[in-house]
């Protein structure tokens, strides 16, 4: 099966559309119950969920919603922030994270730098190299925060608790 072309176009109807968490694919910071003892602490907190539209529920939209938090190391500043990202048909088509220093990319050429927080946004010249800053719009930055931002931002609709292993 071939993949299915992502233009702006399709990414607009995509992100435009309701969209709901089905299932939690992959969440490595969630304790076994089974043997607690051969738990081990990861490096990093990853969560994937699958998404469906909501007109329709019953079919997979080949859409995941990722975040990860890198472990912080005692002593060692800036402390890493989570990111979050929405992937279609394993590709991103918009990523939110934290940089120092990240360039734009726009038609192909660097047009800017951007601090901070920003919004990686899908084009057809640059897929997801565009950026926007959304410095002013991100409030509280850990990583439950910023999935419910995501969702906000991206017409996704979350349960009212969402958890993450045992944070």
């Amino acid at each position: 099966m071939s993949e299915p072309a992502i233009t702006e176009a399709v990414v607009a109807e995509i992100i435009s559309r309701w969209k709901f968490i089905h299932r939690v694919v992959s969440d490595n910071a969630r304790r076994s119950t089974e043997d607690p003892a051969d738990y081990a602490e990861p490096n990093e907190k990853r969560l994937v969920y699958e998404l469906r539209f909501t007109d329709m529920r019953d079919r997979d939209a080949h859409l995941q919603l990722h975040a990860r938090l890198e472990k912080a190391i005692a002593g060692v500043f800036p402390r890493p922030m989570p990111g979050v990202s929405l992937r279609f048909c394993g590709r991103r088509i918009r990523g939110l994270n934290w940089n120092h220093r990240h360039d734009d990319r726009f038609g192909g050429v660097n047009v800017g730098i951007v601090r901070g927080w920003h919004e990686k946004v899908w084009t057809n010249a640059d897929q997801d190299k565009h950026i926007i800053d959304i410095n002013g719009q991100v409030r509280n930055t850990d990583m439950l925060s910023l999935i419910s931002f995501c969702c906000d931002r991206w017409n996704i609709e979350a349960p009212q608790q969402l958890r993450i292993g045992d944070i």
